[in-house]
């Protein structure tokens, strides 16, 4: 009996090692996918997405062709098909010195409008711009045409980018916009947020009012009330879009527990509610025992860029020249 106990005690623990060995690797696999954009499929989608709000169908060579008609009215097949994606993909997300990426300029203009952006995707928020400053949108026109017609009229003919260096633990606060709960949410739901205010670096804005970020719920459990158990929530902070277009993942640093202390969360969830779970700190649970967790729509929260980071923001109007290397 005795031997029996020890052999399954052993067993437990084998188990237990397991099973946090494989929590690490996810944790790891996971983010290590999130910065990888290298093969020309996925870089295509996230240009898609980026312009259109979806995945387009057809053959690769078709959606390539279809995204440089889209972005600079006309196909150029000289090219290989990497070379092709490539140079579209550089166009939306790269700014150098002498231009802004589109996603920036897009960003840029929109801010210079309205201190603050929105979501969704560029060829829809152009329009609305457009239809704001025109009266009218020029959908008919490339992409590139459409932005030099803004930036003349808005920003007297160009952004002024700057790549700053940005620290990891750059605290951001956001606002959630749909309720999260204990009772109706499920694993895996897909919570939107909104930057509630700008974010800024040396003067340069990296991140504006407005931009998008995502939590994902990991875990929902219904409070047990006729066994006194606890609602469980749990949920990963997992990216925001920076100025220039790129996703970057967020984490919940120590200064974002402690600016979150001052946040009134939600009824019955207070500070001493908030547990920080997995080893790089993705993951927040909020226990309150025997009811039912819920963060309301609006609420406001705090959390960090995860890594440190080269950041393409651009100048408030009139803004002053940005060292870079501050």
């Amino acid at each position: 009996m005795g031997l029996s106990i020890l052999i399954f005690e052993k067993y437990l623990k084998r188990i237990c090692f397991l099973s946090l060995v494989s929590f690490v690797l996810l944790i790891f696999n996971v983010n290590f996918a999130f910065g990888q954009n290298t093969s020309m499929p996925d870089k295509i989608t996230q240009i898609e997405v980026a312009l259109y709000g979806s995945i387009a169908s057809g053959s690769l060579t078709d959606r390539v062709s279809n995204l440089e008609y889209t972005i600079w009215g006309q196909r150029d097949y000289s090219d290989s098909l990497d070379d092709r994606v490539n140079r579209i993909y550089d166009a939306v997300f790269e700014s150098t010195d002498k231009r802004a990426g589109i996603a920036l300029d897009m960003n840029a203009l929109e801010y210079s409008y309205s201190n603050e952006v929105s979501s969704g995707p560029i060829l829809d928020r152009i329009s609305k711009l457009e239809k704001k400053v025109y009266g009218t949108s020029y959908d008919s026109y490339s992409l590139t045409d459409r932005l030099d017609r803004l930036n003349k009229t808005l920003l007297s003919g160009n952004v002024k980018q700057v790549n700053v260096s940005v620290d990891a633990g750059k605290l951001i606060r956001f606002r959630i916009l749909k309720t999260i709960s204990s009772k109706d949410s499920v694993a895996g739901d897909i919570i939107p947020l909104a930057v509630d205010e700008t974010v800024t670096e040396k003067g340069a804005i990296i991140i504006p009012k407005g931009s998008y970020g995502e939590l994902r719920v990991v875990e929902a459990e219904r409070a047990k009330h006729y066994l006194g158990g606890d609602g469980k929530l749990q949920v990963e902070f997992r990216f925001v879009t920076c100025a220039d277009g790129i996703n970057r993942p967020l984490v919940i640093s120590k200064e974002a527990i402690e600016k979150n202390k001052s946040l009134p969360l939600t009824v019955g969830v207070s500070a001493a509610g908030l547990v920080i779970l997995g080893p790089v700190g993705l993951i927040t649970g909020f226990f309150v025992p025997g009811r039912d967790v819920e963060i309301p729509k609006n609420t406001l929260f705090y959390a960090s860029l995860k890594d440190d980071s080269h950041i393409w923001g651009f100048l408030p109007n009139n803004g002053n020249n940005v060292n870079a290397n501050q």
